[in-house]
Formats: C-alpha cells, sequence, structure tokens
C-alpha cells in the first residue's frame, strides 16, 4: 500500500508463477506536492465530468514516453515487496 500512496496505483497487475506483480510509470521529476496537487486536481475532474476524465486522462497519462521511468514489482507470499526490476529508466 504504501507504494500505491507514493506512486498511485499501478499501471498493469499480472499473476505469473503464483506471485503478485505491478508495472509502475512513474512521471520524471515529479515532485510529492506537485503530484499530490495534479492527484487533487484529477480527483475534481472526476467528480465534476462523472468520472469520464478517468476516460480522458488515463491515456494520456500513459503516452507521457521517454519522461516516465518504469518499474516491475514483484511481491511474496505475504504481499511484501520481493524484487524491483527496473524496465526503463
Amino acid at each position: 500500500m504504501k507504494l500505491v500512496a507514493e506512486f498511485e496505483a499501478p499501471t498493469t497487475s499480472f499473476v505469473k508463477n503464483e506471485r503478485q506483480y505491478d508495472i509502475f510509470y512513474i512521471p520524471r521529476g515529479q515532485s510529492g506536492v506537485k503530484r499530490t496537487g495534479l492527484a487533487f486536481g484529477n480527483l475534481l475532474l472526476d467528480v465534476c465530468t462523472l468520472f469520464t476524465w478517468e476516460l480522458i486522462s488515463l491515456p494520456l497519462r500513459n503516452a507521457g514516453g521517454s519522461d516516465q521511468l518504469s518499474y516491475q514489482v514483484r511481491y511474496d507470499n505475504n504481499n511484501v515487496v520481493d524484487e524491483v526490476v527496473v524496465l526503463r529508466n
């Protein structure tokens, strides 16, 4: 849960060999204050547009290209982070 609190929800989650994996895309250069402001703005737009904003913003956020860092996180059977692999830096 600490990862989700810091970096938002994972872009992709899957199970492989009975282990949970998450893929996180993290925008490069965003401080905690900026991320908090963006999250608040997205929440406000979600409520105002009856969550239609999610349909528009998700592809835009994921199309960021090279200004994002990508990490694959593997969890053990107790849902504790077991391994982190940099996919794109």
